[in-house]
């Protein structure tokens, strides 16, 4: 057993992440160190035991089925999911027992929406391959049915910046046919862009580059990717890969049709957000130039971003919620968290 606040490491940055979100917690666990990072031992006889035994899960069942969806996207999650820093633990974990006992209220622009169901790694078209939802909500707005697609980020816009000196590709099949939004971004964020032929596939790449400042410019193609995501999702052009998710739409439907069915009776009526989520705390001590921190960097690129998709979106059942939500706000969402996971994320 490991005491949080005693794990330590030679790379300074890691070292740094570790020390501002756990330096001084006591929490005790079977740790694993690696070069990397580190992981949560596999003391049981599945990584989904040893999870539920850490964090003492009392919702057994739930939390299996939605374990199952949670590794079940194109990322590897299952591998990556003891991990003690993964976005996919931290959003399974914070958002697997939403239900109609433990709803989770939260304000999305100006309306008050009440969640009673949770999805994981849902799939949704984009242009070659589908993007991955971290998490998908479903409530309600008063009577009006609400679906929320949700970007969970926990260390990834620290970790993953991109320098002044270095470029983050985008495939040109993105750029190509959504010319005007990348156009928009380039003109509204600190950063350029170029082409580069690739000599060997004859394939043009784009490019982004930060003009002053690093930034987590990942995290704007992949919300770009969403957004084109959701907006199919909305004209009923679906991925037919979201079979361990029927069940808990059928429940929260109250009904049980064919995927194609149930998906096109999940969005009639329904008034469809997209938003991000980040892990803030300890984050937001940690400085990015001379005037800025990660967190702040990378809330104000969020919100300018937010605002070019919401100028491009042209279905009014489509939001696009304005501002990066945060994981600290937890205890303004009336939604009881197991006492073991607000001791390893919050104290």
């Amino acid at each position: 057993m490991m005491r949080l606040k005693d794990i330590k490491f030679s790379d300074e940055k890691i070292n740094r992440f570790y020390k501002e979100i756990w330096g001084t917690s006591n929490f005790e666990a079977p740790i694993v160190m690696k070069k990397s990072g580190s992981e949560f031992k596999i003391q049981e006889d599945t990584i989904e035991d040893t999870i539920m035994n850490i964090f003492n899960i009392k919702d057994k069942t739930q939390f299996l089925l939605k374990f199952a969806q949670a590794i079940s996207g194109d990322g590897k999650e299952e591998c990556k999911i003891l991990n003690l820093r993964s976005s996919s633990l931290l959003s399974l974990l914070i958002f697997y027992n939403v239900s109609k006992d433990n709803p989770l209220t939260l304000q999305l622009n100006d309306e008050i929406c009440t969640f009673e169901y949770s999805l994981f790694e849902f799939k949704n078209k984009v242009i070659r391959r589908p993007s991955n939802m971290d998490v998908v909500l479903l409530g309600k707005s008063g009577k009006k049915k609400v679906i929320l697609f949700l970007e969970s980020k926990f260390g990834e816009y620290y970790f993953d910046v991109t320098n002044v000196d270095t470029s983050y590709f985008v495939p040109f099949s993105y750029y190509k046919q959504y010319h005007s939004l990348y156009t928009n971004i380039e003109k509204e964020l600190d950063i350029k862009s170029d082409f580069q032929e690739k000599q060997r596939k004859k394939s043009k790449i784009f490019e982004i580059y930060p003009i002053k400042n690093a930034h987590y410019i990942g995290g704007i193609k992949q919300m770009v990717s969403h957004y084109i995501g959701v907006q199919n999702f909305a004209s009923g052009d679906y991925v037919t890969a979201n079979n361990s998710r029927l069940d808990t739409i059928s429940s929260y439907l109250q009904t049980s049709f064919s995927e194609k069915q149930l998906f096109d009776e999940l969005r009639d009526n329904a008034e469809i957000y997209l938003a991000e989520i980040v892990f803030d705390k300890g984050i937001k001590n940690i400085k990015l130039g001379e005037n800025s921190n990660y967190y702040k960097d990378y809330e104000e690129l969020h919100k300018a971003l937010a605002k070019i998709l919401a100028s491009e979106n042209k279905n009014p059942k489509v939001h696009i919620v304005r501002n990066l939500m945060k994981y600290s706000d937890y205890n303004k969402w009336n939604h009881k968290i197991e006492d073991k996971i607000l001791q390893f994320y919050f104290e």
